[in-house]
């Protein structure tokens, strides 16, 4: 996470916050790219990490290409339901990534109203049922 603004020193594109316990270190930006040069295959590493970012992104724009809000909606739904899911079909899926409505509007391109009433949409139709997601206080930096 943040290696795209170690490489060119801009503010860094995403946040994440953990949904579960975990131990995780922090690592500053000179001691990253000493670590990408120094560790065999550190190079190729970052530049297919970057490079996934990249071809995922480029996938998401091009299925959410002339669709409206209330499709793109779904489409982002959908992939956190393949990726992040548990259940199966045609019972219910849940997904326990925290995403609120403005992190959903960001990655369609739409204001967080225009979510919030494609989200009410659906929860009527009895689509989706939404929930807050609390994180951990066990988490540990290192």
């Amino acid at each position: 996470m943040g290696e795209q603004a170690v490489l060119d020193g801009a503010a860094r594109t995403a946040t994440v916050a953990a949904t579960t316990a975990l131990a995780c270190r922090r690592i500053g930006a000179p001691a990253f790219r000493r670590w990408v040069l120094e560790t065999p295959g550190g190079e190729q590493l970052l530049a297919r990490s970057v490079g996934d970012k990249l071809r995922a992104a480029t996938e998401l724009r091009v299925r959410l290409a002339g669709r409206g809000a209330a499709a793109q909606v779904a489409v982002v739904l959908l992939d956190l339901a393949e990726h992040h899911g548990s259940g199966t079909m045609p019972g219910p899926i849940t997904v326990a990534v925290g995403i609120g409505q403005r992190e959903l509007g960001a990655m369609i391109g739409a204001a967080p109203a225009t979510v919030a009433r494609v989200l009410t949409v659906l929860r009527d139709e009895r689509l989706l049922a939404t929930g807050r997601v609390r994180v951990p206080s066990d988490i540990v930096v290192a």
